[in-house]
């Protein structure tokens, strides 16, 4: 008996079409087409994606913008510093405030573009319109994915190019691809002749002494972008991340870029051996950059700020069972005592994790260290807190390269009465701690300045009560 007979409730849950009767000799008097006899075409396998849409990356491409200009203000006062000009400053770290949109991005932004390039600079004032030009073009409403892609990328190319002319190009985190390499008969501005005495500020507003005769690298007197040539000469409106000197592409890895219409999005996929979540494969590229030694490229770089957004969104790529703990001593793998490694956050993640050899043997601390104009500690706890953003972000470019450390600090207070601040304090700080482990953090040091001894005690009982963490995970008592 048929099959759509014996099961006729299954034949139609399948859609099966009903059996009819067929005409065999008219069967047999239809000619076989060719078609007929080959095997029906094999799919390609898909591989991961992700889609994000329009605002979403107009919101990522502001950022990463926000970010470029803040490198090229950093090198500025990286490359004074290393000259013997002492570094003070007014305003308290983070300097990488960002503003999404509106009135406020230009305004704030443009203060950053006038301290790095002031428009008394003859040679670096082109640099400053520019930089506001792509700030004015970022906030038009009718900016399309493919129209961000090409700022970004020109926001990229003048961050190179800013690095080179501030003689600043060895503290270039992203990478420079042949087509970037500077020109040999290009000039250098002299950063004592156009700055004068005033390259950094003191706390007071004036400025200390600038060393002269600052000698550096050549800079482009044309820089030609090879994502602007890829973007502008793809029909397909699809891009990967290789570049000139790049052969990940070739190999299928790394990832690559489409847009899609109707609605417009970006289309991203990634290797299926980096796994099918975008921030774990995020991950993995950052540990392939450091296994074949290469900096972010521009498609590295925006691809790094989609996971600073997700991140943002309470993205999460990491399994704090399996992040790498500080181990036991005598059983440590490269060393039995650890350098500790300390930023804010993103002197890791445009630095320290880098190069796998500045990680090994080391502990990537993330920890805000600063006391402005030499306050008193009474005053101002100067190891604090940092941003959990921040450590997110160190986490994502760590990996499983490195442990990871977070700083919660000292007890806040109150009324300055311990025993009224206890329920706060222990639930304010092992909230703070919670969160570091979540995102696979392998010990948090807690501060105990001002505390007896049996309220130290107490307050780690507290924290070990109420801190969520498994048992490679620590509470660590300064």
């Amino acid at each position: 008996m048929p099959f759509r007979q014996r099961f006729p409730a299954v034949a139609q849950m399948l859609h099966l079409p009903p059996k009819h009767s067929v005409d065999t000799q008219a069967v047999v008097e239809k000619p076989t087409t060719q078609a007929a006899s080959e095997p029906p075409p094999v799919e390609e396998e898909s591989l991961p994606k992700i889609e994000i849409h329009k605002g979403t990356f107009h919101m990522v491409t502001v950022t990463a913008v926000q970010n470029l200009l803040f490198m090229m203000r950093v090198a500025k006062w990286k490359k004074a510093y290393s000259q013997g000009q002492q570094f003070s400053r007014k305003l308290q770290l983070p300097y990488f405030s960002r503003v999404r949109s509106g009135d406020d991005l230009a305004a704030e932004l443009g203060k950053v573009i006038d301290e790095t390039f002031p428009t008394r600079i003859t040679e670096l004032a082109d640099i400053n319109s520019r930089c506001k030009e792509l700030i004015e073009q970022l906030q038009d409403e009718n900016v399309t994915i493919l129209d961000l892609v090409q700022l970004l990328d020109k926001a990229y190319e003048i961050n190179i190019e800013a690095h080179e002319r501030l003689g600043a190009i060895e503290y270039l985190p992203l990478s420079r691809t042949p087509s970037r390499a500077p020109s040999p008969s290009a000039s250098q501005v002299d950063l004592h002749k156009a700055y004068g005495d005033s390259l950094l500020p003191t706390a007071d507003g004036t400025s200390t002494s600038f060393p002269p005769n600052i000698h550096a690298p050549p800079s482009p007197t044309q820089l030609t972008s090879d994502m602007l040539k890829v973007v502008s000469a793809m029909p397909a409106e699809k891009f990967t991340r290789k570049e000139s000197n790049d052969t990940t592409s070739e190999s299928g890895e790394g990832f690559q870029f489409s847009v899609i219409e109707t609605p417009e999005r970006l289309a991203i996929t990634w290797p299926k051996a980096w796994g099918d979540d975008f921030l774990r494969a995020a991950v993995q590229n950052a540990q392939h950059l450091r296994d074949v030694e290469q900096d972010p490229t521009m498609i590295d770089f925006m691809t790094f700020g989609l996971a600073d957004y997700l991140l943002s969104q309470g993205g999460n790529p990491s399994d704090p069972k399996k992040a790498r703990f500080l181990g036991t001593v005598g059983f440590r793998q490269y060393t039995n005592t650890y350098l500790s490694l300390t930023d804010p956050g993103d002197g890791h993640v445009f630095g320290t994790t880098r190069k796998s050899r500045w990680m090994r043997g080391a502990i990537v601390h993330v920890e805000h260290l600063e006391r402005p104009q030499n306050l008193a500690r009474d005053m101002i706890e100067s190891y604090r807190v940092p941003s959990i953003f921040d450590f997110a972000r160190v986490r994502l470019h760590t990996g499983y390269e490195s442990p990871n450390t977070y700083f919660v600090g000292r007890a806040l207070k109150d009324s300055g009465t311990f025993g009224h601040d206890f329920v706060k304090v222990v639930n304010t700080v092992s909230a703070a701690a919670s969160a570091a482990f979540q995102l696979g953090a392998t010990e948090c040091k807690i501060a105990m300045d001002g505390l007896r001894s049996s309220q130290m005690v107490a307050y780690m009982r507290g924290m070990g009560g109420h801190a969520l963490k498994n048992h490679k995970q620590y509470l660590w008592v300064l």
